[in-house]
């Protein structure tokens, strides 16, 4: 950069690195992606094949296939890597989509570049005699769009530090600037129900704060996703009830891997339209109290990222089944749901009607059915 670089030139090479930091390869086909020395990896702190092997050197990810079917071939994944990479590897989603390799951006759903987690001001070293006049001092060198990032960044870490100190309940980075992230969504769509939010506006039908029950004749699946950072996994809970709100079926199933929770609910919609698909259920309301996932679904935005991936899945399911509605609601009518994911983990794989329905959702299922 030469012995006296100008703040432009510093800050475009500060950003480069910061880039290259968050640089990871989204799986397609696999052939484009080499297996040793590239980041491809579902691990956010270390994205790299650590294996030293000359047998691997010079291949490419579809290698890891078996045949054209897109799924790991766990013999050789056993025999050429060690057991962090087994791990790392058989954790790593692979799209049914056909789809292409390519680079994405992981601080983002998107998988494009953002200022979330690149803002940097230069202070000139200066020392700041309390948080108010570092906050002022900030938002005076920012955009409007940066200031309102950059404070609902300081309002999870505050609510972050409220639940270490009171509840004993730490969360990872990547969780508090999803939270973040999401209140300044859902703060924005508050602001102005007719403004397009990031992706895509509301629809008529979303936003319900208590239990609706579906028309005669349909059914109302919820579902929703809990993520279990000590477990290195995440799971899901699917309700399904009838016209006058009684339980049909429910589902859980445990995703392994870390993953954002916001991938995690993607996720679960995905195996919702799966469920749906599989019973032959006509006429189906399908609702989630996450909202970036439903904007994310309904819009035509392209995604680069390992979420947008999940969601192309689920609009490609929309697209082929008849008769099914997205919606968004409140987390008081999507209880059940909730309840169930947060069991998932001790009910991994499960299939419940009536009588077998854990106690704790069948109670959330009632309180619904009494308001």
């Amino acid at each position: 950069m030469g012995h006296s670089p100008s703040f432009i030139w510093r800050s475009i090479c500060e950003a480069k690195n910061l880039i290259v930091d968050g640089v990871r390869w989204r799986i397609g086909t696999g052939k484009k992606i080499n297996i040793i020395g590239q980041p491809w990896l579902l691990n956010n702190a270390d994205p790299y094949v650590s294996t030293t092997s000359q047998a691997l050197e010079g291949k490419t990810v579809d290698y890891l296939f078996e045949g054209e079917s897109k799924r790991w071939n766990v013999d050789i994944i056993k025999s050429e890597f060690n057991d962090r990479d087994q791990k790392c590897i058989l954790d790593t989603r692979v799209p049914i989509i056909n789809s292409d390799d390519m680079l994405f951006w992981n601080q983002e759903d998107t998988g494009n570049y953002s200022c979330w987690l690149a803002i940097k001001v230069d202070t000139q070293g200066r020392v700041f005699a309390d948080f108010g006049t570092w906050l002022e001092d900030i938002l005076q060198a920012v955009n409007a769009r940066e200031s309102a990032a950059i404070i609902s960044l300081c309002w999870a870490i505050w609510r972050n530090r409220n639940d270490i100190v009171w509840n004993q309940r730490f969360s990872s980075v990547n969780k508090t600037v999803a939270a973040a992230k999401q209140y300044l969504t859902q703060w924005s769509l508050a602001q102005s129900r007719s403004s397009v939010v990031l992706l895509q506006p509301v629809h008529e039908g979303d936003g319900d704060v208590v239990w609706a029950n579906p028309q005669q004749n349909s059914v109302k699946v919820s579902v929703d996703a809990a993520v279990f950072e000590d477990k290195e996994g995440s799971g899901f809970g699917l309700i399904t009830r009838d016209s006058k709100g009684m339980l049909l079926q429910a589902k859980t199933g445990i995703f392994a891997g870390v993953v954002t929770p916001v991938l995690a609910e993607a996720m679960a919609v995905k195996e919702a339209l799966s469920w749906i698909d599989r019973m032959k259920w006509m006429d189906v309301t399908l609702v989630s109290d996450c909202l970036v996932v439903v904007q994310a679904i309904r819009s035509i935005t392209p995604m680069r990222s390992q979420f947008g991936n999940v969601i192309e899945e689920c609009r490609e399911y929309l697209r082929r089944l008849n008769k099914i509605g997205l919606y968004h609601v409140k987390r008081s009518p999507n209880r059940a749901a909730h309840q169930l994911a947060r069991e998932s983990y001790n009910y991994s794989g499960r299939s419940f009607n009536r009588d077998s329905i854990p106690l704790s959702v069948k109670r959330c299922i009632e309180l619904d059915l009494s308001n």
